[in-house]
């Protein structure tokens, strides 16, 4: 019984550290909605991201297709700089499929590392995703 005990709250204590080391970024709302931009033949999505992650402060917006494919965009900054637990709301615009061809499917945010000798430890990059409706 002591033997099942002990085991129980070793894997507590291991996920429960894997819970804590694991923490992201959060990106809503999770499905999209496009607006007509101001332009013919642009659309708007408007996303708010949730900084949880006290070592990273920069992340990149990209946008894909089904297949993770890049597709071209446009927004104020590719790159946010969002503090440890504060919030930044963004639009980014696309080309109106039917024009393009190609349909933007995920709107993501990926976290971006700085490069510093100084850090011994290895970092997690994270990629949190909006999919359009």
């Amino acid at each position: 019984m002591k033997r099942l005990i002990n085991s129980c709250a070793l894997a507590i204590a291991v996920f429960s550290g894997w819970a804590a080391i694991a923490s992201a970024h959060e990106l809503t709302p999770t499905y999209l909605k496009p607006l007509p931009a101001y332009i013919d033949g642009v659309k708007k999505v408007t996303l708010t991201m949730f900084n949880r992650r006290d070592d990273i402060v920069y992340y990149e917006i990209n946008v894909y297709d089904a297949e993770f494919n890049p597709i071209a965009f446009a927004t104020s900054n590719r790159i946010l700089k969002v503090p440890y637990l504060t919030r930044s709301t963004f639009d980014v615009y696309y080309k109106n499929p039917k024009d393009v061809g190609l349909r933007p499917v995920y709107f993501c945010t990926t976290s971006k590392i700085l490069k510093d000798e100084s850090i011994a430890s290895t970092k997690i990059v994270s990629r949190v995703c909006s999919k359009l409706e």
